[in-house]
């Protein structure tokens, strides 16, 4: 077989075979005319490399398989531990800057205040401070203000949406994230984040809505009517998390981290579903019990009868 005819077969280039062949991999004789003419033998050589470069086997590796010093199980074997160790320093990796990106849940605060849920968020002496990080407000390129929803329960068995304003500060030399938590300070935020007269990015309006509604209730009115459509143009998170994920992340996926080891798991297992358990039978008592004081009325009243 000719040298253009086994580039075709293959999807290979002249360089990859004359290379091959430099290294003593796949050596061909050659015909009166000095061309190559690579035979059957050759063809599986050639098959074989290519199986194992496509696994990132390098070429010294394969020399030695082809000299019988190594054998392909071993060769693979070693490249599979080498992968799941990668994977794990890969994950390590994904998670640390995962870690550092996220958007942190904050509650803003103008003074040295201890007592909020939350992790602090303080404007202060024209600077944004959180956790040991300081953000000089004379570095800050831009602020970015967005919004998301996040799923919540009345304690009852209605599920209802809260919004929280996204801040994004922009400086010379990286990018903060923020969730802010207390929407009894956005106003103040925002007042303070127009004074300091960097740009802006507000597409959604938030500074000009919050100014106009001080009233909770005719703000979240109209957070529901606009939000649904917001979400889809801007591509906000509607809902950022619900209880379903956050089943997922405490109840679920732990279970994962767990390995060969039945005891361990059960119990965790036993620990989750107990503790799942007491918040939602509360639930679902409080719902029973309004709907039997609910019959319990109509039944008095003659609206229906007791069965």
């Amino acid at each position: 077989m000719t040298t253009h005819e086994v580039e075709v077969i293959f999807g290979i280039t002249k360089q990859t075979l004359i290379y091959y062949e430099k290294e003593g991999l796949v050596v061909c004789q050659r015909d009166a005319n000095n061309y190559r003419n690579y035979s059957s033998k050759d063809l599986d050589t050639l098959k074989m490399v290519l199986l194992l470069r496509s696994m990132e086997i390098s070429i010294d590796e394969i020399k030695l398989i082809m000299n019988s010093e190594l054998s392909i199980r071993y060769v693979l074997e070693r490249k599979q531990e080498y992968i799941e160790q990668l994977q794990i320093e890969l994950k390590d990796i994904d998670e640390k800057i995962k870690a550092y990106i996220q958007r942190h849940k904050v509650e803003v605060i103008f003074d040295n205040s201890i007592n909020h849920e939350y992790e602090g968020l303080l404007i202060n002496q024209n600077e944004f401070c959180f956790n040991e990080v300081k953000i000089n407000c004379n570095d800050i390129m831009q602020i970015d203000l967005s919004m998301c929803s996040s799923k919540g329960c009345d304690g009852k068995a209605y599920f209802f949406l809260n919004y929280y304003v996204d801040l994004d500060i922009h400086t010379t030399s990286d990018t903060y994230s923020f969730q802010i938590m207390n929407n009894s300070q956005i106003n103040n935020l925002f007042n303070y984040i127009v004074s300091l007269s960097v740009p802006i990015n507000d597409p959604l309006g938030l500074i000009r809505i919050y100014r106009d509604r001080n009233d909770p209730v005719m703000l979240n009115k109209y957070l529901n009517k606009h939000f649904s459509s917001w979400s889809q143009e801007y591509n906000l998170d509607n809902p950022r998390e619900n209880y379903i994920s956050i089943m997922k992340e405490s109840y679920i996926y732990p279970l994962k981290e767990l390995k060969d080891n039945e005891h361990s798991i059960d119990k965790l297992v036993n620990e989750q579903f107990k503790a799942l358990k007491t918040p939602y039978t509360e639930i679902f008592k409080r719902a029973s019990k309004s709907i039997n004081k609910c019959f319990t009325k109509l039944i008095k009243r003659g609206d229906c009868k007791d069965d």
